[in-house]
């Protein structure tokens, strides 16, 4: 149903929520925060009226005032968190009637986290409620719906009518958390839900201090919700049924929201990841149903796409099930030590120490906690090696203690650690236990282990989330895939073709026909590889690549050309350094050589390595022990450390957590000097480890299945905008490479028919073309074809912006695709026109793709300008953002333009005036100059108009050393100036202070830091300015307007500089 007006749609979802959903207990209308505080009040008189708390009198004024000061200090969504899933509240009894508990600390339950959808809960909606903002600067706000749960606003929802971008109800909610709306009592509003009747998306409140500090709100956290096939749901009428009905919603805020301690942010789960804890629950909540003594051990297992959050749902999973005591024990076994440490860092930022995580030092030290059945401590990270070991040595008396215990196992990384002996033991020992498995990557038949499947080991798949899910959501990224074999096939296919003949050259063979005959076969009849078999996952046959012996690749000549190929690609493939890579090598010498040849090579990067130094090898004469010195000493000189071979742990974990920018080297892209640029591995990091600040993996090493899933996600994190997917570039057997690519994506996506691979660069800059020529007929619909001026019509602005959003995002993955407006390997510019052609490969055809990108480094730089000043105009009006700005573009720079060619132009048009030329150059000088205008914001056109008009009537005066931008910013500053000192006048106040604030050029959520802008605007002279305002407008004012006029002048001043004073005040009344 389409709504055309949004009092329609906000009245047809509070009746669907009221009469069908839940919200049973009223409607509150156009309510204050004094309305929902009395409403608050008298939930808590009627629900705590018990002996040991108000003992049948109401809380008083002054008791309330000791509860809600508590609130108040939740000055973030994640202090707002803990109290609300904290469920009480003390105060010190101050009702005289209650003797029994004068002046005592009683406690006030005012959350109940367990009991969604029932007991005493009550469940409210607010509508229209009114808020107070923080400062008085701004006017008292009105939002949509809040719901409230047991009298707490927990939810708000901004809704929009049909056919409105859903960006203008996020931006809204931008504008109420700038304004500081959610605080006080507001506080507590855990949820923010953006709607239209089409589309709906959900994320977590930032708080305030996250939209000042980052301008705006970060889209890749706002989920579509979905149902439990992964198919998003956007009708308003099954998002009412779904997400925002009872118990659903209370169970968003009690069971699916984190309060994450590290950086004191709160967080929401994904639908996929609700699911599965749903799931898991459903299964124990079975077994304890059965009985625990019941050795059906599998309770299933969960195939959630590597990057998509398994740590966090499975943290999720081990606390909930204690908290609601459906379990003794939960265990988190991963296989690795180098895991044991990540997972432990993870589950602590989760809990922080609320959540008592045992990490027990060694096996002894495991069981006997493990056996203790007065130890509290109930959730247990380790490694399957500690509990295989406390699986051997227990006795039948301690095994007989575990298997009274309800135990959940949680396996992490299933696909690797659920096979041989190990876990057969570790299911001896514990035959009362369930097993559940996370992976990224399960295993079926085609490669299968040991005869065993993920499902053989744990049971059913329980919830499914794939990698095309994953894509298709935007919650993982897609690849970029470049195939760089280093070998000719003309010359391998040679190679090959005369060993199998068994002669040692061409000449031999061509002697002797039954060597000629298998040499053409080589030549011509076998491919470069066969397919997989789908059930095996075997080739049918081999392939030229599969007789090429690995001595071919272990070659000084080859890795130089795979250190070429980083050298090469290195400033596109890391953003200039922002972004880290892994480079993947086949062997420990390998990796040693690989070490020292990119020092060698590309000294300026900052390089290491990590392997398992358990593995031996003695090859071309170098020791392991000397390359690990040579690595340490590097790592150590580079950064000040101190490691040896003996604190070789310790080094691996400082470089994991340096790549991954964690633990001490948070913040350190801020720190160049302090990042890590390449890491070399063998097989360390491409299973498990999570860095978002990995965008690249170059393999050098064959790989097939699931271990090419999971190695190629370790790119796939979600950053920022500068990583729009993650580069792999693959050396070895690219097409025995390609091959198994293709293989293992389309068996881990699910069946799902979903692009996981980016759209080759051809077909990119046809999507810049597209938004251009958008762009360009909108411009030329009202006249302004050279792109000089910002179309007056706000919806043609609007369609600018939007197709703006689109040019610029496929504009920054063609740039990471290796596109350059210079010439470069893949593009190739027209030096007449300034247009680039890109040509390369198509993957599926092999054929040549080429595309012109028909917009020019030049075009760019004057649309960016124009884009850049429609946001510069929003912020200035304040309030309300009509336009879907994109605010990573608003801080893309405009590519320098050639300040010597601009500043020629100028003095020729000077020298061409001054010097008397004939009426025909000096028009020729002014049109030269005028061409240059559309790269110029169109403030700055104005200024060189009047600067032409100056040189024109011989007012101008040229200064010896000065440029264009200097005549212009003198320009500016006057007329700054002027405005300046007219504001100060009409509003009494000294323009000193106010002139310091304009110069540090704040934006608007720096405007006020630290108070400086309230306290000049309380400097105001109230009675003068109220005179003076009137006599600027010609009429009496009202003293109501007196400062929100003052606020207007000085606010403007402040952000933009100059504008007509008379002007803004008459658009004001």
């Amino acid at each position: 149903m389409a709504f055309n007006l949004e009092k329609d749609f906000e009245e047809a979802l509070c009746n669907l929520l009221v009469e069908k959903r839940g919200w049973v207990d009223g409607i509150l209308f156009n309510p204050s925060e004094t309305d929902l505080l009395k409403n608050w009040t008298n939930f808590l008189n009627e629900t705590n009226n018990t002996r040991d708390r108000l003992n049948g009198f109401p809380l008083t004024d002054t008791e309330v005032e000791q509860l809600l000061s508590k609130i108040r200090e939740c000055d973030s969504p994640f202090k707002a968190n803990n109290l609300l899933l904290g469920e009480s509240l003390s105060l010190i009894r101050d009702n005289p009637d209650d003797q029994e508990h004068l002046d005592q600390k009683i406690t006030i339950q005012i959350f109940n986290k367990r009991a969604v959808g029932g007991g005493k809960n009550r469940y409210q909606i607010a509508r229209q409620p009114r808020f107070k903002t923080a400062s008085d600067i701004y006017p008292s706000q009105r939002g949509d719906l809040t719901l409230l749960i047991n009298g707490l606003p927990v939810i708000h929802i901004e809704l929009k009518r049909s056919n409105t971008p859903l960006s203008q109800a996020y931006n809204q909610i931008r504008n109420y958390l700038y304004k500081g709306v959610f605080t006080g009592f507001f506080s507590t509003v855990q949820l923010f839900v953006a709607m239209t009747p089409e589309e709906t998306k959900y994320f977590a409140n930032p708080g305030e201090r996250y939209v000042h500090d980052h301008e705006g709100l970060n889209t890749r956290f706002m989920f579509n919700f979905a149902d439990e096939h992964n198919v998003a749901i956007n009708d308003w009428e099954r998002v009412g049924s779904r997400l925002l009905s009872i118990p659903m919603a209370h169970k968003m805020v009690s069971f699916y929201t984190i309060a994450e301690h590290t950086n004191h942010n709160l967080l929401v789960m994904r639908p996929y990841q609700m699911y599965a804890v749903d799931r898991i629950e459903a299964r124990v909540s079975e077994r304890e149903r059965a009985g625990w003594n019941t050795e059906k051990q599998l309770g299933g297992y969960i195939w959630h796409t590597t990057g998509s959050g398994k740590t966090l749902t499975s943290y999720k999973v081990c606390t909930h099930l204690v908290n609601m005591g459906l379990a003794d024990r939960t265990l988190l076994v991963v296989d690795r030590l180098d895991l044991n440490e990540q997972t432990r860092f993870e589950y602590e930022r989760f809990s922080g120490g609320i959540v008592d995580i045992n990490e027990a030092s060694n096996s002894e030290s495991l069981k006997a906690q493990l056996i203790d059945v007065k130890n509290n401590k109930r959730l247990f990270i380790t490694t399957i090696n500690k509990l295989a070991n406390v699986a051997k040595s227990a006795s039948d008396y301690e095994r007989e203690k575990l298997a009274k215990q309800r135990i959940v196992v949680i396996v992490d990384e299933c696909h690797r650690s659920q096979f041989g002996e190990m876990m057969s033991q570790v299911k001896a020992a514990l035959p009362c236990a369930i097993f559940f498995g996370f992976t990224g990557t399960p295993i079926s038949s085609f490669n299968a282990k040991c005869e065993l499947t993920t499902k053989d080991v744990f049971g059913d798949c329980i919830a499914q989330y794939t990698i095309a899910n994953g894509i298709h959501d935007g919650n993982v990224l897609e690849f970029d895939l470049r195939q760089l074999g280093s070998f000719d096939e003309e010359a391998l296919r040679e190679a090959v073709a005369i060993e199998k003949a068994k002669a040692t050259n061409t000449s031999e063979v061509f002697i002797d026909k039954r060597k000629r005959k298998i040499y053409e076969r080589y030549m011509h009849d076998v491919a470069m590889c066969y397919p997989l078999d789908e059930e095996t996952g075997n080739p049918e046959e081999d392939g030229i690549e599969d007789y090429v012996h690995p001595v071919q690749f272990d070659t000084d000549e080859y890795r130089r050309g795979v250190v070429g190929d980083i050298k090469k690609s290195w400033l596109e493939t890391s953003c200039d350094s922002k972004f880290h890579a892994i480079l993947a090598t086949s062997s420990i010498s390998e990796a040693v050589a690989y070490f020292h040849l990119v020092r060698e090579l590309i000294p300026t990067l900052k390089v290491t390595a990590i392997f398992d130094p358990g593995e031996d090898y003695e090859e071309n004469g170098l020791s392991k022990i000397d390359g690990l010195n040579d690595i340490l000493n590097s790592y150590n000189k580079i950064y000040s450390k101190q490691y040896n071979v003996g604190t070789y742990a310790d080094f691996k974990v400082d470089v994991m957590n340096r790549l991954a920018h964690k633990g001490s080297y948070k913040n350190i892209e801020f720190k160049r000097e302090e990042c890590l640029d390449l890491v070399i591995v063998v097989n360390q990091l491409l299973t498990g480890y999570d860095s978002a600040w990995v965008r690249t993996l170059y393999l050098d090493k064959y790989l097939k299945h699931e271990a090419i899933i999971q190695a190629f996600s370790r790119t796939n994190r979600l950053l920022d905008d500068d990583k729009p997917f993650g580069i792999i570039r693959y050396f070895r057997k690219p097409y025995s490479m390609k091959r198994n690519i293709e293989f293992a994506i389309r068996k881990y996506s699910g069946g799902e028919k979903v692009d996981v691979i980016v759209v080759p660069l051809a077909v990119r800059i046809a999507k810049v073309n597209a938004a251009y020529e958008e762009i360009k007929a909108l411009f030329e619909s009202c006249g302004h074809g050279d792109f000089a001026r910002l179309p007056e019509d706000k919806v043609i602005r609007a369609k600018f912006v939007r197709a703006m959003n689109k040019l610029i995002r496929n504009l920054i993955a063609a740039r990471a695709q290796g596109f350059k407006f210079e010439d470069s390997e893949m593009t190739a510019l027209d030096p007449e026109t300034g247009v680039v052609e890109v040509t390369e490969l198509d993957r599926e055809t092999g054929e040549i793709m080429s595309e012109t990108c028909d917009l020019t480094s030049d075009t760019l730089n004057k649309l960016l300008n124009r884009y850049i000043e429609i946001d510069h105009n929003c912020k200035n009006e304040g309030g309300y953002v009509p336009y879907d700005i994109d605010v990573h573009v608003t801080t893309l720079s405009t590519e320098k333009i050639d300040a010597d060619y601009i500043d020629k132009k100028f003095h020729d048009y000077i020298d061409a005036v001054r010097g008397n030329a004939s009426t025909e150059a000096q028009e020729k000088a002014l049109d030269d100059l005028h061409s240059q205008f559309p790269y110029l914001k169109e403030d700055d056109q104005v200024l060189a108009d009047r600067l032409i008009q100056d040189i024109q009537t011989g007012e101008f005066k040229v200064r010896e050393g000065w440029h264009f931008r200097d005549y212009l910013n003198e320009a500016k500053n006057a007329k700054e100036e002027k405005t300046l000192l007219k504001v100060a006048s009409i509003l009494g106040i000294d323009p000193t202070d106010v002139r310091k604030l304009r110069q540090s050029h704040p934006t608007e959520v720096e405007l006020d830091a630290y108070g400086r802008y309230d306290a000049i605007l309380k400097l105001v002279n109230r009675v003068s300015a109220k005179e003076e305002l009137s006599k600027a407008l010609g009429t009496e004012i009202k003293s109501k307007d007196t400062m929100r006029l003052a606020n207007v002048l000085l606010r403007r001043y402040v952000l933009i500089g100059a504008f007509d004073v008379d002007e803004v005040l008459r658009g004001e009344i």
